[in-house]
């Protein structure tokens, strides 16, 4: 890294946002092309900038630019590979993917990601609370289908009692059922996680 590109770095605020961003975008040339480069030292400091570009542009919700910058920042660390720098960067670089991945709704890669942070270090309060976050999401998502069900149900029992097809005690039972299959399916994580904090 030159020294001018140095004394900028030392002028960044990096707990600010607009600062990380206005940053790195203004040497893009210089940080998409250092793949190239030989020494790992600077590699190491040119992935731990992208992966800070990386947590700007998720604060400011740009995650689809972060999956790009993610890509760069892969070829990095599968270059780092068997070095001392490594470790650190390629954990920050699995935390990231992981976050990322969770913000575009992909929570089986995200999960991927937190399942391996957790095996490396399995005290790490935060990754734990990502690793439940996903569970619970996909929790939700495979039980919708049960309140959908419950929907449709519902809906058939509106017609079956219009035209009389059956008893209203029968219709009556149906519509509990219906109303209990949408209450699991659509708030049953929700109404779980009360008991639970209870």
């Amino acid at each position: 890294m030159n020294s001018k590109l140095h004394t900028e770095i030392l002028d960044v605020n990096w707990n600010n946002t607009e600062s990380v961003i206005k940053f790195y975008e203004k040497n893009l040339i210089y940080f998409r092309n250092y793949n190239e480069k030989d020494d790992l030292k600077a590699i190491e400091e040119v992935a731990e900038i992208k992966l800070s570009y990386i947590q700007a542009l998720d604060k400011k919700k740009h995650y689809t630019k972060a999956t790009e910058c993610l890509k760069e920042v892969d070829v990095l660390i599968q270059r780092l590979k068997g070095s001392e720098f490594h470790l650190r960067s390629n954990e920050r670089y699995m935390f990231e993917s992981g976050v990322i991945a969770h913000r575009l709704e992909k929570i089986e890669e995200s999960q991927s990601y937190f399942s391996q942070l957790i095996k490396n270090d399995p005290d790490n309060d935060l990754y734990k609370k990502w690793y439940d976050a996903n569970k619970e999401w996909m929790l939700c998502n495979q039980i919708k289908f049960i309140g959908y069900f419950g929907v449709g149900l519902f809906l058939l029992n509106m017609v079956g009692d219009t035209f009389g097809y059956y008893s209203h005690d029968l219709s009556l039972k149906l519509d509990l059922f219906a109303a209990f299959l949408i209450i699991v399916g659509f708030w049953g994580v929700r109404i779980r996680n009360y008991f639970k904090k209870l």
